[in-house]
């Protein structure tokens, strides 16, 4: 899970959709949350089968 803060979450979502880095093409599932008080405030839960998966599409968000 991460939280982060968009500029404008309307322009930001179908960037995320697209998943440039391929972080989420080992996932077994994510759901994304908003904040309340600041609908650009988002939490991100992404689900993997293992540990070594996560870190695995962590280095490929990082490296890109």
């Amino acid at each position: 899970m991460t939280r982060i803060e968009v500029g404008d979450y309307e322009v930001w979502k179908p960037m995320f959709d697209l998943d440039a880095p391929g972080a989420r093409s080992t996932a077994t599932g994510h759901r994304l949350f908003r904040g309340l008080a600041n609908p650009n405030e988002v939490f991100i839960q992404v689900d993997f089968d293992s540990a070594e998966a996560a870190l695995a599409a962590r280095e490929r968000l990082i490296a890109s």
